[in-house]
């Protein structure tokens, strides 16, 4: 795994995770479980990319549950 992998949880009250961002280099593989486990609880899921303009990372919603 790169140092760019991460999995960050943003939890509301405390109960159950709301939304999972992905880190931008993240292994292919552990991606897919986990963007399988989190469409199976209908838990929104942010990929973090590089800004081409500056030094910084940014989320970018990639699934989200339909209501």
């Amino acid at each position: 795994l790169s140092q760019f992998s991460m999995i960050r949880f943003r939890e509301k009250n405390g109960a159950w995770p709301i939304a999972i961002y992905l880190g931008s280099n993240m292994d292919e593989q552990i991606k897919k479980s986990i963007m399988d486990i989190a469409k199976g609880k209908n838990i929104k899921i942010y990929k973090m990319y590089l800004n081409q303009n500056e030094f910084k990372l940014e989320a970018k919603l990639i699934w989200e549950p339909r209501l």
